[in-house]
């Protein structure tokens, strides 16, 4: 490249004087991790090159709403730089052989002899292929691989998925060439929640939950969250694959519980309760499950608990025990959500059936079941209106 035309649209950073609500403080934070690529991209630009920088010390990261005003901001600063911009103009005849010299004649996408992967990561080479549904001996299906190239990268085990055609030896070949993430596959998340009433009433969580992705060639993961406050939550889950495709997979977990579970009287009145139990418990089992398509998966496992129930407010003649759980259990869930929060279509269904055991240590034979489920439809002109319907029972 001999000249590089840039714009640069990073959004100034503001005055502490300016940082007056959570809006801001977010704007600041997304300016802040942005702007360190920006600098190092605009420090490799030369005199000859062109740098277009609009005015937008008022349109913050989040100004969706001045859009219009951003647009005649780029047009003045772009103008300003018309002398520089049309020394590089060509005549029409010029114009129309570069676009001819462009052109690519996709009817005539070159036939793929063979795939190559160069994998720089600790990912098996099968989860890809199995993934790639190019066929050899047949011309190159641009989007079919496109998509093929999305699914991959969705795992999220890489920093970057790209291909090349390279012609060689009379053979053409579609190399695939996947980049582990410089940053790890770990996830940590922390978390706070506070709840109060009019009554004066109030409680609260503080948690942290940890992820590792990828921690071998079949993609295997684990995970352990950690929540104080009036309810204590300690758990640990391991998900591992069972074949390059991620078909079928086994889960083990084991989890701990604290929290309290309300007593009301036989009128029901679930204002007035009139004690409260403090149950204590500990779990652990395995499912093993089958990913299906169309984003479902079904899953089936043993489990054993142990806990205990105590009076913590109210009189001591509601009774406290210990008890025994197990038996088996078996899950559907699917997921078509367009979005885990803010979801605009599709559907997810959660349904577990649950049959305690007393030959497997239960201390009576129960059944116990939920369902749970969730649907997002969107409607009018460009979808502007979104319902989302729930269901639990």
């Amino acid at each position: 490249v001999d000249r590089v035309i840039a714009v640069d649209i990073g959004t100034p950073l503001l005055d502490v004087d300016n940082i007056t609500s959570v809006f801001a403080v977010t704007g600041q934070m997304v300016t802040l991790l942005t702007r360190r690529n920006t600098v190092e991209q605009l420090e490799t630009l030369n005199d000859d090159d062109i740098l277009i920088t609009p005015a937008l010390d008022e349109i913050g990261t989040l100004g969706f709403d001045k859009y219009e005003l951003a647009f005649e901001r780029g047009y003045q600063a772009t103008r300003a730089l018309a002398d520089r911009l049309l020394a590089l103009s060509v005549d029409d005849s010029q114009w129309n052989r570069y676009l001819a010299r462009r052109d690519i004649d996709h009817e005539r996408e070159p036939v793929v002899d063979r795939i190559v992967l160069r994998n720089e990561s600790r990912i098996d080479d099968r989860l890809i292929e199995v993934r790639l549904r190019q066929p050899l001996g047949q011309a190159l299906d641009r989007a079919q691989l496109e998509e093929d190239i999305q699914q991959i990268y969705g795992l999220d085990y890489f920093e970057s998925v790209d291909y090349e055609i390279v012609p060689e030896e009379g053979q053409t070949t579609l190399l695939v060439k996947l980049r582990e993430k410089s940053w790890g596959t770990d996830n940590l998340r922390l978390g706070a929640g506070l709840v109060s009433d009019l009554n004066g009433d109030s409680r609260y969580n503080m948690s942290v939950q940890y992820r590792q992705s990828g921690i071998n060639r079949l993609g295997a993961e684990w995970g352990g969250r950690a929540q104080i406050g009036d309810t204590i939550i300690l758990d640990l889950e391991f998900y591992q694959p069972l074949d390059p495709v991620a078909r079928f997979y086994v889960e083990p977990y084991i989890r701990y519980l604290d929290y309290e579970v309300l007593t009301f009287g036989p009128e029901r009145d679930f204002s007035q309760p009139i004690g409260a139990w403090r149950v204590r418990r500990g779990d652990l089992g395995a499912d093993v499950g089958v990913n299906l398509p169309l984003a479902s998966r079904i899953k089936g496992g043993l489990f054993r608990g142990y806990g205990s129930y105590r009076v913590d407010t109210g009189s001591p003649e509601l009774g406290s025990d210990d008890f025994n759980e197990a038996g088996v259990l078996f899950g559907f869930l699917h997921d078509s959500l367009d979005n885990a929060y803010f979801p605009t279509r599709g559907v997810n269904v959660l349904a577990d059936y649950e049959r305690n055991v007393s030959a497997l240590g239960a201390d009576q034979d129960f059944s116990r079941w939920r369902i749970w489920g969730q649907g997002a439809f969107s409607f009018g002109q460009d979808d502007a209106n979104t319902v989302i319907l729930g269901l639990r029972t």
